[in-house]
């Protein structure tokens, strides 16, 4: 399947990564320009085995970035990870 992403955080990018690994074509979106790369995870998820880290398999993933325009032309699903609110510690 064609998936898309809007908004690759803590849970956004995860699932992509996973639909990824899945064999799907998935591109992503966030506003955050900074998150839309894949040589750094800013996030501490833990890799589909218990690895570490999402980091290698994001940086040999077939995950692409996009602008909207593009996320919307040629997709099947489109995902929207919406931020949840956090309580402050």
């Amino acid at each position: 399947m064609t998936i898309r992403f809007v908004g690759l955080r803590k849970l956004g990018l995860p699932v992509a990564l996973a639909m990824d690994l899945s064999g799907h074509d998935v591109m992503g979106l966030d506003l955050n320009p900074k998150v839309m790369q894949k040589e750094t995870c800013a996030y501490l998820e833990q890799g589909p085995n218990g690895e570490s880290s999402i980091e290698p398999f994001l940086r040999d993933s077939g995950l692409q970035f996009g602008s909207l325009p593009q996320l919307v032309q040629h997709s099947e699903v489109i995902f929207l990870a919406v931020q949840t609110p956090h309580e402050e510690k």
